[in-house]
């Protein structure tokens, strides 16, 4: 290395600022440095003008000076206020100026020369800072500068104003939406924006908004939409009354089902003597298309950017990757830098091999382009089937991918109505076909069809067509048939579905693979459906086969059901059917099918039936990669050459796993999550949002979180609004020692059926709580209202005839504000408001603070008592006042956020609705307040979408598909463990930490079997690989603070069990680790956290010996169990443990006795502690 001294000058005195990292950084960005170097010593100014540098350059860099071009520069303000601030070099870039005239009246001012203004500013004062040293940014001067092709630009910053890592699935009925506050320079001065775009649908004849920026029809500057006749782009901006709206249609067009790259420029040189003074500009794949020079000004708004819809108008489904803002109109060259930059990404031959920035794209790649054309079998998709191509019908690709898969190539004789000719499929000619289906990352102009290709395609067309219409009529019998047999016996049931399945029917695949799964066929509606048939529930059956069920579910993906590429991305995601389809089930559809159908199948082989979920089989082994905890999925395909496990099949193989360039797992489950998404599927949508949120899997993005975040929490919204279907999810947690079935099966249950008869008997209390179970449907009830109306009504009832003798008064009340709450909304009956208001007067007249909220909400809407708003707001800012419930708090502010009764006061209603949120855990107020932080409507704050999480994730979850815990915990009680698991894993990728803590419960106890994690015919699983399944959940659970958690992976950092380790079987104890979660575990009040921790400060493992360390968590452990064990009523095991404890701390006595004569020897380390302690 060789050390040199770097001269910096100033053409004027500076203020000689101290450089901290940041500020030093900002420095060398004006220097010619080079780009490797060491800096021996802290920068010195010798003089106010030269600042001195001395680094450590390495033996092949050179030292090249040249003059400055960019970055930041930093001068004083001579005191004479007159004078101009002279650059003597022209210098391209950004200025910050450090002004200290605390008090004084400023205007900048640019010049180019001593007779032309460039930009100025308004006049402005200085105030005093806050002693913090942070820098303000002030004002900005925009001017047009030219890049070296002589291209206006006025991007000042190359780093982007905006940038989401991330992809935004989007229906069209949901925009992604930022605050014109948001924006650069307030969303008046120039922008650029640019993204990625995957269009699902063809022209619709309607206009399809891609941004738009404006607050009404004719007030959207800048704006742009999809014509209605065609894919190409309509840019408009808004004018005033003589030209209320100009702009032009582009040239070039956007893609169908094929990735584009889209940039539009919006210039504001409204300061300078131009001509034009506005410019619009478009690019298409960084191909310049148009750019409209506007002869008058335009009308600048106030209006938010809506990405993907406008007030009036839905946008196209698409997928949406990596939306960027710049300030500043971005130049031709800067615009295709950034597309072939960014290219690369979308032309990636194979996925990263650790999660990336890049991370959402290559999962949508996963599943909408193939990976590699050359690569694999007939350039197929990845996931062997786009959902977003085979929507609603069962298009060619659907057939060939779809069926292709479950029958592993059928000849073209077998069924015309069952396949399109195989033998086109088989002739390699039809890559070009398969590419305009699936959609491909082409970036050229788009070429001649092949000739030959061509004529074949309409040579076969009619035919084609014809096979697809007998094949959609066939499917479709057969699915009728299958309804016929609804409630039937469970493999009736089967046999029928899948016949309708193998013909390609979405619903009835679906419907089938849930048989294998579940026991049932989860499909909207059917239950419905069966009890309109007979009146009684269909038959559950326990027999699973994973397998089967999985590629089942993978079929009705591929042809376009979302419920199924959701479902089988969750399971997938969560380890279920981790390790492939075995031989056996390929030759067992394949025996079935000839059997059935009279088919002849001719199967692939092993290798290459099995490639298609990217896993890897040999004749008689299983050779599999063991997964990072926490990576989010159980992914094989990521591993590469490096083996991290083996899990045996006949027996241990040290073969490596082949090396491919599919798609791994995870990315491919999430792929599906996006592609279920965009197709409306709103668990797909809440298991994205919980994904960015924590970056599992994808880049982490609280900006993409909290656009799935609001999608979801509005359909939370809508069915607490809706009458009868307000959502009220049962948490139950999976604990030892519990018995959980307490007090849960309904009827069946013996306690509750006393429950039922003391009701029945006219015992007012239970009449009350039975009235609430059925209201709710809780504790294995099923939901009755009309049922729970009666019951309350008749406790009031009675009260009126007791009056002063009602033994129960404050039963009685309660039951009158219950049942006029659903008499108001008309819950359980026809609506009455009358009755309604009259046991609501009733009520308030007991000193009912809900009675008072319900007084105000009948004048609120007038329906039987005179609409009177100020008087409404007086019964809600009566009932608010107690404090005592929150729909009065809310009611409170939701008239003052609107100005119902009153003026508006944003900051009076934002303090009662974060009182109903905090204290009461409103949903109303909670969901308004989120939305307010993502909109940037919070009074005197900035938008801020990490606030808005806070509010949007509990809003979200409220739906009513956290129903799928409950439904895990009634599988659980029924002792069907495999759907339980199944279940938990379900909404676990949702995001319910519960899920995760239970479905972990059932795999650290062996409940569930391995033939999940493998596939049916294969040999069981180790003990070791159950534990890292496991423990896959705990990190999960653990990520959202889940104590027992951090005891289970301290355990598996005490004694090894692969937690980041190269091998799950060969790893080695990590003590300092353990330590650290057990001490997580003792202070969120775990009892065994407190006494591991005791253990190895006792030990000596992983810290120094403590014995006094070890006292301390030893009596802390024995106090948690007690205060656990004294709100049970205590059992003998609990019991046990605590003399264990108590034993721990009489032995570390008596080490210190012996220790203090040096006689500690005769006492071995944790002679009364348990290793490891207790789970």
């Amino acid at each position: 290395s060789q050390q040199k001294h770097i001269e910096i000058s100033f053409d004027v005195n500076t203020n000689e600022p101290i450089f901290n990292e940041t500020n030093f950084n900002n420095m060398i960005q004006l220097t010619p440095m080079p780009r490797f170097f060491n800096v021996e010593s802290p920068p010195y100014w010798e003089t106010p003008q030269k600042l001195i540098i001395i680094i450590d350059l390495p033996e092949d860099q050179e030292l090249v000076t040249n003059s400055f071009n960019d970055g930041s520069a930093f001068v004083k303000l001579p005191t004479d206020e007159d004078r101009l601030i002279e650059m003597k070099r022209l210098v391209k870039g950004m200025f910050s100026f450090r002004l200290g005239d605390i008090g004084k009246n400023l205007r900048l001012k640019l010049w180019q020369n001593e007779n032309v203004l460039l930009a100025e500013t308004p006049s402005f004062v200085i105030k005093d800072c806050d002693g913090t040293g942070n820098e303000v940014v002030l004002h900005r001067l925009e001017v047009p500068s030219s890049d070296s092709n002589g291209e206006v630009s006025t991007v000042i910053n190359p780093t982007p104003f905006w940038d989401p890592k991330g992809v935004w699935a989007m229906t069209g009925q949901k925009e992604a939406l930022i605050p014109t506050k948001s924006l650069p320079a307030n969303g008046e001065g120039s922008f650029s924006l640019s993204f990625w775009i995957y269009v699902v649908d063809s022209p619709n004849s309607l206009y399809r908004p891609l941004f738009y920026k404006g607050t009404g029809e004719l007030d959207r500057t800048p704006s742009a939409w999809l014509n209605a006749e065609s894919m190409n782009v309509l840019l408009r901006s808004s004018m005033g009354t003589e030209f209320p709206d100009l702009g032009a249609d582009s040239t070039l067009h956007v893609k169908v089902k094929q990735w584009t790259h889209l940039t539009f420029t919006f210039l504001n040189a409204s300061h300078q003597q131009t001509d034009k003074p506005f410019s619009y500009g478009f690019f298409v794949d960084g191909v310049h298309d148009l750019t409209i020079g506007y002869p008058s000004p335009v009308l600048a708004n106030d209006g938010a950017l809506l990405i993907g819809k406008d007030p009036t108008r839905q946008g196209p489904r698409m997928l949406l990757a990596h939306p960027k803002i710049w300030s500043g109109a971005l130049s031709h060259s800067q615009v295709t830098h950034e597309y072939t930059t960014s290219k690369k990404i979308f032309t990636m031959t194979s996925p990263p091999s650790s999660p990336s920035s890049s991370s959402s794209i290559h999962a949508c790649l996963s599943v909408t382009t193939p990976v590699d054309s050359q690569d694999q079998d007939e350039g197929e998709s990845a996931f062997f089937g786009n959902p977003l191509e085979s929507e609603a019908t069962a298009s060619k690709a659907t057939l060939k991918w779809g069926i292709r898969v479950l029958e592993h190539v059928t000849t073209r004789k077998a069924n015309k109505a069952l396949l399109m000719r195989s033998n086109y499929w088989k002739s390699g000619k039809d890559d070009k076909d398969s590419q305009a289906l699936l959609g491909t990352t082409s970036y050229q102009e788009e070429e001649g069809e092949d000739r030959r290709c061509q004529e074949e395609e309409e040579e076969n067309k009619e035919e084609d067509e014809g096979d697809l219409q007998l094949s959609r009529s066939a499917s479709e019998v057969h699915w009728q048939n299958a309804m016929e047999s609804a409630c039937d016996d469970y493999h009736v049931r089967l046999s029928a579905f899948e016949s309708a399945a193998k013909l390609g029917h979405p619903k009835a695949a679906a419907a089938t693979g849930n048989l294998y799964l579940f026991g049932e066929e989860r499909i909207e509606g059917y239950a419905q459906h069966c009890s309109s048939r007979n009146g009684a529930p269909s038959s559950f059956s326990s027999e699973q086969n994973t397998a089967r069920g999985l590629l089942y579910l993978k079929i009705a993906a591929a042809l376009g059901d979302a419920a199924s590429a959701r479902r089988y991305a969750f399971l997938t995601l969560a380890g279920v059917g981790a390790f492939a389809f075995d031989q056996d089930m390929v030759d067992d559809v394949a025996d079935q099918d000839e059997a059935d159908q009279g088919i002849a199948l001719e199967t692939m082989d092993t290798s290459s039936a099995l490639s298609y979920g990217g896993k890897y089989h040999g004749n008689s082994r299983l050779t599999v990669c063991i997964p990072k905890v926490g990576s989010g999925a159980f992914d094989t395909s990521l591993c590469g050459n490096t083996r991290s496990g083996v899990l045996p099949s006949g027996g241990i193989t040290n073969d490596q796993p082949k090396t491919t360039k599919k798609s791994s797992t995870t990315l491919q489950g999430i792929g599906l999550l996006h592609t279920a998404a965009v197709m409306g599927d709103i668990e797909a949508t809440l298991a994205l949002a919980h994904r960015y949120q924590r970056g599992l899997g994808v880049e982490q993005s609280s900006e993409m979180s909290a656009y799935y975040m609001s999608i979801v929490s509005s359909a939370t919204s809508a069915q607490y609004h809706a009458t009868g279907r307000q959502p009220s999810n049962e948490m139950n947690r999976l604990r030892d020692g519990d018995d959980v079935a307490d007090m849960q099966g309904g009827e069946d249950n013996e306690k509750l059926s006393q429950l039922v008869t003391q009701a029945e008997n006219g015992d007012v209390p239970s009449m009350n709580s039975l009235a609430a179970l059925l209201y709710w449907g809780h504790r294995g009830f099923a939901r009755d209202q009309t049922r729970a109306l009666e019951l309350w009504d008749a406790v009031a009832i009675r009260g009126d005839e007791l009056a002063s003798l009602d033994p129960h008064p404050f039963e009685t009340t309660n039951s009158r504000v219950a049942a006029a709450g659903m008499w108001l909304k008309g819950e359980g009956a026809e609506a009455n408001h009358s009755r309604a208001v009259e046991l609501y007067e009733k009520a308030a007249a007991d000193g009912s603070v809900a009675a008072l909220n319900g007084l105000g909400y009948a004048f609120f809407y007038g329906n039987h008592l005179p609409q009177d708003l100020p008087r409404a707001l007086g019964y809600f800012s009566e009932a608010a006042s107690m404090k005592t419930e929150g729909d009065s708090l809310f009611n409170t502010g939701f008239c003052y956020a609107n100005g119902l009764g009153t003026e508006v006061d944003l900051v009076k209603a934002t303090q009662y609705y974060e009182q109903a949120a905090y204290s009461f855990g409103h949903f109303d107020a909670i969901f308004d307040l989120g939305h307010r932080h993502l909109n940037g409507q919070m009074p005197d704050l900035p938008r801020d979408v990490n606030q808005a999480l806070r509010f949007l994730t509990p809003s979200a979850t409220g739906g009513d598909w956290g129903l799928r815990v409950r439904e895990g915990f009634d599988a659980y009680i029924a002792g069907h463990h495999q759907r339980a698991f199944l279940l938990y894993s379900e909404a676990s990728e949702m995001g319910y930490e519960i899920a995760q803590s239970n479905a972990a419960y059932l795999l650290d106890r062996k409940m569930v079997s391995g033939s999940l994690l493998l596939s049916a015919g294969s040999s069981p699983v180790r003990e070791d690989d159950m534990t890292l399944w496991a423990l896959h959940f705990h990190q999960r659970a653990a990520e959202q603070d889940n104590a027992e958690s951090f005891v289970a992976i301290g355990n598996a950092y005490f004694y090894g069990k692969g937690v980041d380790q190269a091998s799950a079987h060969d790893s080695k104890p990590n003590y300092e680790a353990a330590l650290w979660w057990y001490s997580r575990a003792a202070n969120a009040g775990v009892a065994s956290g407190a006494y591991n921790l005791g253990y190895m400060y006792e030990c000596g493992l992983g810290a120094d010996i403590s014995l006094e360390r070890a006292e301390r968590q030893y009596r802390r452990a024995a106090q948690l169990l007690a205060e656990e064990a004294s709100k049970k009523g205590g059992s003998v095991g609990e019991w046990f443990t605590q003399i264990l404890f108590w034993l721990s701390v009489t032995g570390l006595h008596l080490k210190r006795f012996l220790r203090a004569y040096h006689l500690q020897w005769l006492v071995p380390q944790g002679l009364f502690g348990v290793r490891g302690g207790i789970d």
